[in-house]
């Protein structure tokens, strides 16, 4: 599991993106994979997002990050229809308002040097922020620790010169994928306490209620990370001191009502992302071979099984969907994942997954990573932000 550090400063520029017309449909997939199809392991990777016409079966390209221009971490926040793509070894990130991916939606952040974190933040008051980290290459050249430093801005490119810890709002996070890059977007909540502990991250400001130790399950405890923070509901996933091999801890926040509940989830190594309302990950097992004492070990074992916890409606249930099965967008009841090279779909009910079917089999969709959907109507056409 990746985390990242914080925090460090960027300067943001926004500057002008193009797209691409189009006129197909308006589901719409984010690629992240080799740039062209060959034989050779040293192809660069490039991101992109594809439309697909749902009636000709068919994928459109619809824009494109840049000739072999790769992202190191995708965000998707579903509340607030919303990308963030930080660019691979690059000082560059965008962001993507996807109900406007046609029109004006599309900005690109400029930080002075190459980022090493970025969160995507809702202020109360309906503003967007993106807070930018990176560190002064003068300091990868010094021995000790390295000095960071973080800058807010809004996407007009606009300095918000207080102290941002005073904007009421949240940060967004969308977990922790199984597997591959761009493997999580989370932010580190310690714990302190003992009876009632503290869930906070002092460097950016960010505070939940507090949780009663006796509701938590692993023991002992040194914190965990935020995996989604939503406007009804925030997740944590835990790191106990203790290897758990047959369960992962989730805390689950209804704000609404402002109180904690623990879920397991089988898994030792299971990592759940944000998908729509849901939290989903594939059910992985901690690989018996692993010594944990010396951190020597391989990787998981892959099961069939993939989790879905519904965090409002209190509801978890498991479907045997394949190995490295991705859910990719969940609409209503209709669930769209995809196993290799195929897309397909199902039907959430009451005992799980039911009427899977397959859309279609093409090349690309071994590498999509999210889907999403955009109203119809309108152009793509020359941005400039």
């Amino acid at each position: 599991m990746r985390i990242f550090s914080w925090l460090s400063l960027a300067l943001l520029l926004i500057g002008g993106l193009n797209c691409v017309d189009t006129d197909s449909g308006d589901l719409f997939f984010v690629f992240n994979g080799p740039s062209e199809v060959t034989n050779t392991p040293q192809v660069p990777y490039e991101t992109r997002i594809y439309s697909l016409d749902e009636n000709n079966k068919e994928f459109k390209l619809i824009w494109s990050m840049g000739k072999n221009k790769e992202s190191e971490k995708i965000g998707l926040y579903p509340s607030d229809k919303v990308l963030l793509f930080q660019v691979y070894e690059s000082p560059e990130i965008y962001l993507i308002k996807y109900e406007n991916l046609l029109s004006d939606g599309i900005y690109k952040i400029q930080a002075q040097e190459r980022v090493n974190g970025c969160f995507y933040f809702k202020a109360r008051s309906g503003t967007d922020y993106v807070l930018v980290n990176w560190t002064p290459v003068e300091q990868y050249k010094s021995i000790g620790d390295h000095r960071t430093v973080s800058e807010f801005y809004q996407l007009d490119g606009q300095l918000f010169k207080n102290d941002y810890k005073s904007i009421k709002g949240d940060y967004r996070v969308s977990g922790i994928r199984a597997y591959g890059v761009n493997e999580s977007d989370i932010i580190s909540l310690p714990f302190n306490g003992d009876s009632v502990i503290s869930v906070k991250n002092e460097a950016l400001g960010l505070q939940f209620p507090p949780i009663l130790r006796q509701l938590i399950k692993a023991d002992p405890v040194r914190g965990g990370v935020l995996i989604a923070n939503e406007p009804e509901f925030a997740a944590i996933q835990m790191c106990p001191n203790l290897i758990d091999l047959t369960h992962q801890e989730i805390l689950v926040l209804d704000k609404i009502k402002s109180n904690w509940k623990s879920v397991l989830v089988k898994g030792g190594d299971t990592n759940l992302r944000l998908v729509n309302n849901y939290l989903v990950g594939q059910v992985l097992n901690p690989n018996p071979k692993n010594d944990y004492v010396k951190h020597k070990g391989e990787g998981a074992i892959v099961t069939e099984e993939v989790a879905f916890i519904d965090p409002v409606g209190d509801n978890i249930f498991y479907s045997n969907l394949g190995n490295w099965a991705q859910v990719l967008l969940i609409e209503g009841s209709t669930v769209y994942y995809s196993i290799g090279d195929k897309l397909l779909t199902a039907r959430i009910t009451e005992i799980g997954l039911e009427d899977i079917q397959l859309l279609l089999q093409n090349s690309l969709i071994r590498d999509f990573q999210w889907a999403f959907r955009v109203p119809e109507g309108g152009k793509a056409a020359d941005q400039k932000k």
